[in-house]
C-alpha cells in the first residue's frame, strides 16, 4: 500500500506520478469545523482554502453547498440520490473516471464523499491515504490553478440502503443482530464532554464506541494498517452482527467508521445520517451516559 494503489486507498507517491492521467478525477472535499463564541461547531465551505493551493490537477467538492439538503434543520443531510448523482455527473465524473479524494482534516470529509458515490453505485473512488496533511509535509508541489472537468456520463445505481433513518436506529436498539457504533470520542460517548454535545450528552443505547480519530495516525492522517484497525474493530463488534450502523453528531465521523469497515471486509454496513444531531435533541428517545 506504500508504493501503489489499492482497491480503496492510494498513496501519495501513486498519485505523484499520475497527476496527468486523463481518466483520473482528484477532489479536496474538506469542510471546515469551528467553534463560535458559544462553543457551537460552525461549518464553512472549505473552497476558499482550496483556491488558496491545493494538489495539482484537483478540484473542490463543496459538501456544505452542493452536497447536502441546504434548508434542512440538521447539517450536512443527504439530497435525493438522483440529485446526488447528477451533482457527481457535473463534478466530471463518469462510468470510467478513476475517482481520488482527499482532506484537511483526518479523511472523514473525503470518506463521506466517497460513501456518497457508493450510494449512486459508483465503485471507482479511492481516498489519499494522509490526504493533504501527508503530501504537504513530504513537500510536495501544490498550486493555486484551477481547471474544472468538464460534465460526466454516470450511470445512476441507487443503494438507498447505505443510510437508514431513525426508525431503524430505534429497531435496531432491541436487535441483538444489529451492531451500532458511535464514532465520536470516547468523552463524548460517555457524556463526560459537555462543551461537545449535540443536545443532550451521551451515546444511543446499546452501542459500542470507535472513535473516527482512533483509526488514523495523527501526525500523517494515514489510516493505521490494516491489521491493527482489524485489531480495533475485532474487540468492539459482536462476530454475530449482521447488520453495522455507524452515527456521530452529523454524519461525517460516522462515514469514516463506514469507509474503514467496507475496507475491512463488512458487509450491510450503513450510516445514520442525522446521528445525535436528531437523535439528542428528540427527548422522547433515550440516550446512555455511562458505558
Amino acid at each position: 500500500m506504500d508504493k501503489q494503489g489499492s482497491e480503496f486507498l492510494v498513496s501519495t507517491d501513486w498519485l505523484s506520478e499520475r497527476l496527468q492521467d486523463s481518466n483520473i478525477r482528484i477532489f479536496d472535499c474538506t469542510t471546515i469545523l469551528k467553534p463560535d463564541e458559544s462553543g457551537k461547531l460552525t461549518a464553512e465551505s472549505g473552497l476558499f482554502d482550496w483556491q488558496q493551493g491545493h494538489i495539482e490537477s484537483s478540484n473542490y467538492i463543496d459538501l456544505m453547498n452542493n452536497l447536502s439538503i441546504t434548508d434542512h434543520r440538521f447539517r450536512f443531510m443527504c439530497p435525493p440520490l438522483n440529485q446526488v448523482h447528477e451533482t457527481f455527473a457535473n463534478y466530471g465524473i463518469s462510468d470510467d473516471s478513476e475517482v481520488i479524494l482527499y482532506d484537511r482534516s483526518g479523511n472523514s470529509w473525503a470518506a463521506r464523499i466517497w460513501w456518497m458515490l457508493r450510494s449512486i453505485g459508483f465503485d471507482s473512488a479511492k481516498i489519499l491515504n494522509g490526504g493533504y496533511r501527508k503530501w504537504t509535509i513530504e513537500g510536495r508541489p501544490v498550486t493555486k490553478s484551477s481547471d474544472f472537468y468538464a460534465p460526466g456520463n454516470l450511470t445512476f445505481t441507487p443503494r438507498p440502503e447505505l443510510f437508514v433513518d431513525m426508525g431503524s436506529v430505534l429497531q435496531a436498539v432491541d436487535e441483538e443482530s444489529t451492531c451500532l457504533i458511535n464514532a465520536l470520542h470516547e468523552d463524548q460517548h460517555l457524556g463526560l464532554d459537555h462543551g461537545r454535545t449535540y443536545g443532550r450528552p451521551g451515546h444511543i443505547p446499546t452501542s459500542i464506541n470507535i472513535p473516527a480519530n482512533a483509526m488514523i495516525n495523527v501526525q500523517t492522517h494515514e489510516y493505521l494498517a490494516p491489521k491493527e484497525l482489524q485489531l480495533i474493530v475485532n474487540q468492539k463488534i459482536p462476530t454475530d452482527s449482521s447488520q453495522i450502523i455507524t452515527y456521530c453528531g452529523g454524519g461525517i465521523a460516522a462515514s469514516n467508521d463506514a469507509f474503514v469497515l467496507t475496507m475491512l471486509g463488512y458487509q450491510n454496513v450503513a450510516i445514520y445520517d442525522a446521528s445525535l444531531s436528531e437523535w439528542a435533541t428528540d427527548e422522547t428517545l433515550p440516550m446512555v451516559t455511562t458505558i
